[in-house]
């Protein structure tokens, strides 16, 4: 059965998107970039948060406090079941440690820290920004 609605053409479609409203974050957070870096240039972030933690990441790397630094790798938990993406992962004195930058922690967040404390790869450091505006290190998880 043939469908009588109206259709856009591509350039109407255009038109629409043009003017429609750019999409938002849920909790208000706004995209950020850093040209601070070179390592880091041409990434966007969800919020300027994470991108603070990602400059202050790099600097430690090239302290050589810290070494192999990927941003957004995928995890596998529950038996390869359930994917997750953690802000970054990196080595710290051979360990491999996984970061995630938390400004609010929603529902779904609170079930990946349970299936990360039976089921993650690694420690998870939780990083939030604290008195003063410095990020910190508020809790840690360990399988």
């Amino acid at each position: 059965m043939r469908d009588n609605r109206a259709r856009m053409t591509a350039a109407e479609y255009q038109a629409y998107l043009a003017k429609r409203k750019p999409r938002t974050n849920k909790y208000g957070a706004k995209r950020a970039t850093s040209d601070m870096f070179p390592e880091l240039a041409g990434m966007t972030f969800p919020s300027k948060l994470e991108r603070d933690r990602a400059q202050e990441l790099v600097i430690l790397q090239r302290a050589g406090q810290i070494a192999a630094l990927q941003f957004h790798p995928y995890v596998l938990l529950v038996n390869s079941t359930i994917g997750y993406h953690p802000d970054s992962v990196y080595l710290e004195k051979g360990e491999e440690i996984y970061e995630e930058v938390k400004g609010i922690e929603g529902k779904r967040w609170k079930l990946i820290k349970q299936l990360w404390a039976k089921h993650g790869p690694g420690p998870l450091r939780v990083v939030k920004r604290g008195a003063g505006g410095r990020l910190c290190v508020v809790e840690e998880i360990r399988p």
